[in-house]
């Protein structure tokens, strides 16, 4: 029985029905995802020979919104100054806060980070390398880091800061007081002032379809009643857009180049990048930025609601899922590098 037949068992087995076929394409995106994360981590350990970032093969840190990554960004400045290194990073060393994409005319930088797009960042990069049009790019050679947060909390933040603290929409309240009813309908729909959602954050940046906001923003939601821009949409019976798992795998093979890291695991997280990256040794668990403050009260999520922004963001509850092992296998591979450097992480067991 191969490994579609047995995920499509397991979910008859626990009773969850009906089935939406993008829905098992999605799982099994997620399996193959997860058998490949070992091989992937020996890579990047091969690959750690570089010191310091340069021009022409900097570091990026994707920062997913309200994932802990303002904290990141100040400690990343304090890094490049404490190494002489130049950087791009919006809100920092003189650069706008409102420049969210890299310019057309940057010149090479050695740190970049930043609410910054997969494809954004490979296009400059691109720029950068090939002075005249090629038929032959040259591969480019960067490193990264993202991390991730926990999708319920995350969208929550994300909602309290981007809805209330900075953009005091017009009616908004704290997000714990909506009902499940009210959360299927304006949590797809509505739009920062960057005029970004709050549902499905790796895809946003990771994806090659990441400037489609409306579209990132109601992936398993199905049509969203009087929203035009969700009309145009194909989706499978259970509400799945049918490009759900071109976006899903297109995400994964993005972020699978990147070391990981997890928000609540802010320790673990630590002692990846500095092994990593030897020259962040700024990097503190002590640091927290951009918070949006409320009362418990207003942090109490009841489990109706909390099923729905998982229904609404399933895709990113399996990409924290792929980051969480990610991390639990960067974790072994160090230490089996300090403490047997000739046997490889592909052979440590889970």
């Amino acid at each position: 029985m191969n490994r579609r037949l047995l995920l499509l068992w397991s979910i008859l087995i626990v009773g969850v029905s009906p089935i939406s076929q993008q829905e098992v394409l999605a799982h099994e995106i997620e399996l193959n995802a997860k058998a490949e994360v070992k091989d992937l981590v020996w890579e990047k350990l091969n690959k750690k020979k570089q010191q310091l970032p340069t021009g022409k093969r900097p570091f990026i840190f994707f920062h997913q919104r309200k994932a802990g990554g303002s904290s990141v960004r100040a400690m990343l400045e304090k890094a490049a100054n404490q190494n002489k290194l130049n950087f791009w990073i919006p809100c920092h060393g003189g650069v706008s806060c409102e420049d969210t994409e890299i310019p057309l005319t940057l010149p090479q930088k050695s740190i970049y980070a930043g609410h910054i797009e997969w494809s954004s960042f490979t296009k400059h990069m691109a720029r950068l390398t090939n002075s005249r049009a090629t038929l032959n790019p040259t591969q480019q050679q960067f490193e990264c880091l993202t991390i991730f947060r926990e999708p319920v909390s995350r969208v929550q933040s994300c909602w309290n800061f981007r809805f209330l603290k900075v953009g005091r929409a017009r009616g908004a309240r704290p997000f714990a007081q909506y009902t499940v009813d009210e959360l299927k309908n304006i949590l797809p729909r509505a739009e920062s002032i960057q005029a970004e959602g709050c549902n499905n954050e790796p895809m946003r940046l990771f994806s090659d379809l990441s400037s489609a906001d409306t579209k990132i923003n109601t992936l398993t939601t199905g049509p969203i009643s009087g929203d035009v821009g969700t009309t145009d949409h194909a989706y499978d019976e259970e509400g799945w857009d049918l490009d759900t798992n071109f976006i899903l795998n297109n995400t994964v093979r993005h972020m699978q180049h990147c070391v990981i890291g997890i928000s609540e695991r802010c320790e673990d997280t630590r002692r990846v990048i500095q092994f990593f990256f030897p020259w962040f040794t700024s990097f503190s668990c002590e640091v927290h930025l951009n918070k949006a403050e409320f009362s418990a009260d207003d942090n109490l999520l009841t489990p109706g609601v909390i099923s729905e922004v998982k229904r609404q963001n399933a895709l990113e509850i399996i990409l924290y899922n792929i980051a969480n092992l990610t991390l639990d296998v960067q974790l072994q591979a160090i230490h089996q590098e300090i403490e047997s450097p000739r046997i490889p992480p592909s052979r440590i067991p889970l």
